[in-house]
């Protein structure tokens, strides 16, 4: 896995240059690297999956996150990062977990708030300008569930670079009898 460091008028210039991180404190890879990230399209459509509360949605969003909760180790002391992907997928789970659940107290309501903010700020991050319909409200779903169509980064990318990363984890793991070390506590 290789990472992008640079600085921060760099990245706002979309430089990515392959320095090398020391991996100390702060010098920390400022992003995942996927060298063959292609572009896929994404049709938006109304689902029977990802009902919060059914069990079976439950299911559904547990097995669309990569193994490990879809955090990386990277240097030599394998230390875990999460990416930006990972963190919405988290935050959007957790908007999911506190609209269906009767009972939340303050550090699910202090969490919800966080991650409410941040997804704002990744909307904004992203700036998307494509087109949508206005008709949601007066349209039937069940006879037309389409919507519009994304051209999106290969999440798939993603989801293999970070399942492949962790196979290496559990393995180093397991050879360095590092067992008792616990997998990052971040999705349900």
């Amino acid at each position: 896995m290789s990472f992008c460091q640079f600085s921060r008028n760099e990245a706002l210039n979309g430089a990515c240059s392959q320095k090398g991180a020391a991996f100390e404190g702060d010098d920390i890879p400022y992003m995942m690297s996927i060298p063959e990230m292609a572009f896929v399209k994404l049709e938006v459509e109304e689902s029977i999956h990802y009902e919060m509360a059914e069990a079976e949605g439950e299911s559904d969003w547990l097995y669309s996150s990569p193994r490990g909760a879809g955090a990386f180790r990277y240097g030599p002391d394998h230390r875990s990062a999460f990416s930006a992907m990972t963190h919405q997928m988290h935050c959007v789970q957790g908007f999911g977990r506190q609209l269906v659940s009767s009972i939340a107290n303050d550090d699910d309501w202090t969490h919800l708030t966080h991650c409410l903010n941040y997804m704002r700020q990744m909307i904004l991050c992203q700036a998307d300008l494509t087109l949508e319909p206005g008709d949601f409200s007066t349209r039937n779903f069940t006879e037309d569930r389409g919507g519009a169509t994304y051209v999106c980064q290969d999440w798939n990318a993603v989801y293999e670079t970070l399942q492949a990363n962790w196979l290496e984890w559990y393995k180093y793991r397991y050879n360095h009898n590092m067992s008792h070390i616990r997998e990052p506590d971040y999705l349900p």
